[in-house]
């Protein structure tokens, strides 16, 4: 028997989601001695199974084992990366075979009040701690056939507005740390004022409302869909953010 979360085979296990050759994995590999003291760098795929999973639910189970919750529980090993054993292992956390966590879980489906991970939610791998080693990549698993469809574009919609969230949040930052400057350092000689385009500040504003009208046709898209993956407030927070006013407008004489 599978058990699905919105349409979605959720992580347990006792269940058959998986990781499946997270990329890269970059371990440092012997020979150590002496032309490279610290390894060879190498790119290794990582691999992560439901029937690793640790510190899940205690008293909710699927199959009477224990199935995934927010935040806390984990794949106690990944595999892959086993011959990079140089005593630095892992670039970022020195480790190899080391856990995989989810970093997305349903928002509406919980267990013991922690949403649960499923299919088409993200995963990092070789942990010792946050970071992980590897870059996110999906839990492959089960969905339900009348929802296969709706899931995987449920799963690359929701990359997409988390992709465009990050672009904004960092530009929104550009514009409290660079707010002056970004206007004192693109004008012209003679007339002091910004050169239009990249790089001035009515340029960065343009380039920014751009980009929120396209989350905000994104989150549109997500909410018709039935989607859930996502922290949907947070987005539309984002989408709506009004950035810092020009400061030449606070301070015409720019000083």
């Amino acid at each position: 028997m599978t058990v699905f979360a919105n349409g979605r085979e959720i992580s347990a296990e006792a269940q058959g989601c998986k990781v499946i050759a997270a990329f890269p994995d970059t371990c440092f590999t012997p020979p150590e001695n002496p032309a490279t003291p610290p390894g060879v760098p190498v790119p290794y795929p990582d691999f992560g199974v439901d029937s690793d999973l640790t510190s899940g639910s205690g008293t909710v189970k699927i199959g009477n084992k224990q199935i995934s919750q927010e935040n806390s529980s984990y794949y106690s090993k990944c595999t892959g990366d086993e011959a990079g054993t140089a005593a630095k292992k892992g670039l970022i956390t020195s480790k190899n075979t080391g856990k995989v966590y989810a970093q997305a879980w349903s928002m509406d489906v919980k267990v013991e009040s922690k949403g649960v991970a499923r299919f088409g939610d993200m995963a990092t791998s070789n942990h010792a701690s946050n970071p992980g080693d590897t870059p996110t990549m999906v839990i492959v698993g089960v969905v339900h056939n009348s929802s296969f469809v709706q899931a995987m574009a449920c799963a690359e919609l929701g990359i997409r507005i988390r992709q465009r969230i990050e672009e904004l949040e960092e530009r929104h930052q550009d514009f409290l740390d660079d707010n002056y400057d970004l206007f004192l350092n693109h004008r012209t000689v003679n007339n002091r004022h910004p050169r239009p385009g990249v790089g001035s500040w009515d340029g960065h504003v343009i380039q920014y409302e751009a980009q929120q009208r396209n989350l905000r046709r994104m989150l549109l898209e997500y909410s018709g869909l039935n989607c859930v993956s996502i922290d949907y407030q947070h987005a539309n927070n984002v989408a709506y953010m009004p950035h810092p006013p020009n400061p030449r407008r606070l301070n015409p004489r720019g000083t």
